[in-house]
């Protein structure tokens, strides 16, 4: 049988924490109910900052290297707290001269690579105009400002690569998320 307390204001008897059901129990907010936080929050995971970069002027990044190299398409964010995550998104169009050498592509904070997704297109059409999407979800364990830097190779020193990062809709697109831990 379900009980309901009608009050316009729950104080806690002693000290200044209160405390709402026990380990394991479900604390639920019906449908149409709105949660108001006036102070400071933790353990609910929510994004702190959202920072975006249009990469309009760094040009067209090309490479025949099958070694990572890195190009203008960066972005850096300064998280809050240590604990917090960053979502980090790169979207780009890219081409490369010939469909049977695969494309690399990396994210990499400072100095390391922490990410990398491969593309492979095995259409008879060279110079073909794509959009590739990198996502990942970092844990710099920082609160000093974090930079990630796209990172491009291509699987034959024969074929080249090129990131199309140049103005209009050739524009690189950065997002990146702090999400609270």
């Amino acid at each position: 049988m379900a009980s309901t307390i009608l009050v316009d204001k729950i104080d806690p008897q002693s000290g200044t924490a209160l405390e709402i059901g026990s380990s394991g129990d479900t604390i639920t907010i019906p449908s149409g109910a709105t949660l108001s936080v006036a102070g400071s929050t933790s353990g609910l995971g929510k994004i702190s900052q959202v920072l975006q970069t249009l990469n309009t002027s760094s040009g067209n990044q090309n490479t025949t290297s099958t070694s990572a190299g890195a190009t203008a398409v960066a972005a850096s964010i300064t998280p809050t707290s240590t604990s917090s995550k960053i979502l980090v998104n790169f979207q780009f169009n890219f081409m490369q001269n010939d469909p049977q050498y695969t494309s690399e592509f990396y994210i990499y904070r400072g100095g390391s690579a922490i990410y990398q997704k491969s593309d492979y297109h095995s259409s008879d059409t060279s110079q073909q105009r794509r959009i590739m999407n990198l996502m990942y979800l970092d844990s710099p364990s920082s609160t000093s400002s974090v930079t990630y830097t796209l990172y491009i190779a291509t699987s034959s020193a024969s074929g080249y690569l090129r990131v199309l990062a140049g103005s209009g809709f050739d524009s690189a697109n950065i997002i990146l998320q702090e999400v609270l831990a």
